[in-house]
């Protein structure tokens, strides 16, 4: 078996992986999951470090992927989708809980779950919560510089409307609590 700075490394289709430790990192759920509890990518799949056999490369492979690699035997496409079923969090890694699907058949679990992205790329816009803070505008006053022209902010502020532009920006994009 390959070794890689004192760990035993077992091929697991087009990986090689330190299974002692994957296994390590397994917690049974009383739902029948099996969630990896190592470290995580910020969308709640398990990641764990692995090497490409086909250019010797380290790289950090999610948890889910690689318990179907283990099921399996075999790699896996980059096109291959492991699809979770609908009860599952992205942490699970139960055999019996995972499949290879469609990019499809992940959508319609996604939406089904709903943890869809609603057909918007990118990652989901995140709008803090007002804080427990003291603020030095009102929201009245807020509203009223989002909807104010520059020369009425600079008026009130007494400021040039240079300023008074920056103001209004400030308050577009700012206090994004108050819409």
């Amino acid at each position: 078996m390959p070794k890689r700075s004192s760990k035993t490394l077992t091929k697991v289709g087009d990986l090689l992986v330190d299974l002692d430790f994957y296994e390590s990192k397994l917690e049974i759920q009383p739902n029948g999951c099996i969630h990896f509890v190592g470290a995580k990518h910020a969308q709640g799949y398990g990641m764990i470090g692995a090497v490409r056999i086909k250019d010797n490369k380290d790289i950090m492979a999610t948890a889910h992927r690689v318990a179907m690699r283990i099921k399996t035997g075999q790699p896996l496409d980059p096109k291959d989708c492991v699809v979770h079923q609908v009860a599952c969090h992205p942490s699970c890694v139960n055999p019996d809980h995972i499949s290879i699907g469609t990019l499809y058949d992940r959508n319609r679990l996604m939406r089904e779950k709903g943890t869809a992205s609603n057909g918007k790329t990118g990652p989901r816009p995140r709008v803090p919560a007002k804080q427990n803070r003291t603020y030095k505008h009102t929201d009245q006053d807020i509203q009223w510089v989002r909807t104010a022209t520059t020369a009425e902010i600079a008026k009130k502020y007494k400021t040039t409307k240079t300023i008074a532009s920056r103001i209004k920006w400030g308050f577009v994009n700012g206090y994004k609590w108050l819409k």
